[in-house]
Order: C-alpha cells, then structure tokens, then sequence
C-alpha cells in the first residue's frame, strides 16, 4: 500500500467509526475483506456478497470472525 492509499483508507475507517453500523449489514463486492475487517468490529449480523469465490477465500482468511456470512453472487445477475 502506498502512503496515500493508506492515509484515504484511515479517513474512510474514521468515517465508518462515526456511523458505528451496529444493525444487520450487507457488503456488496466484499472483494478482498479490507472493508469487511472494519464492519465486523460493530455490526450484529455481516453479510457478505461477492462474485469470486477466490476473493471470499482471501477475506475469510483476512477476517477470521465466524459471525460473518459469505454468499457467492454475481450483483449484475442479480438485477436480471
């Protein structure tokens, strides 16, 4: 990561501590988990929605919270 990216990634997990999204949460295109990490902290229920499996693969190993729900799905399918 470079510092940039690093500085805007601690801006929006700032921004997401002020929203404390305590409810039931769904993250779409959950990609590689960075975000996903962040939600879990706060939510009561996490799922999470990505069309790779490879990429649910490396966010359940970067996450490790059995709390949170995976779901396979292609989102551009879903609107079909």
């Amino acid at each position: 990561m470079n510092a940039g990216w690093r500085t805007e990634l601690e801006e929006v997990v700032q921004a997401l501590d002020g929203f404390a999204l305590r409810g039931r949460v769904l993250e779409l295109a959950g990609g590689t988990g960075i975000w996903t990490k962040q939600l879990a902290q706060t939510a009561a229920e996490l799922t999470v929605v990505d069309a790779s499996p490879e990429m649910l693969g490396i966010n359940r190993d970067r996450v490790r919270d059995p709390y949170v729900r995976y779901i396979t799905a292609d989102l551009f399918e879903l609107a079909a």
